[in-house]
């Protein structure tokens, strides 16, 4: 699912990396200070995210609902994060 990303973010640099990711507190003051409020997600978004990533067995991935976002993690260090906004 994210096999491409990973491997931009880990194996490239400079101009060849593609994906420049940045972290949720940036976009959460980027979203705050444009006047947005988050919404905390769906009770079954949750489930179905860890039913999906429970599907990869147990290799350190978790997810984690923090902040109204749901991020998911590997060995405690955020990979991805989903969240929702209001203007």
């Amino acid at each position: 699912m994210f096999g491409k990303e990973i491997e931009n973010m880990v194996a490239c640099d400079g101009l060849e990396r593609e994906e420049r990711h940045e972290r949720y507190a940036k976009w959460m003051d980027r979203f705050g200070g444009a006047g947005f409020k988050p919404v905390r997600l769906w009770y079954d978004v949750m489930g179905d995210a860890k039913r999906v990533v429970g599907s990869y067995g147990k290799n350190g991935y978790k997810v984690i609902s923090e902040k109204a976002s749901l991020m998911i993690s590997w060995h405690d260090r955020p990979l991805y994060a989903v969240s929702a906004w209001i203007c």
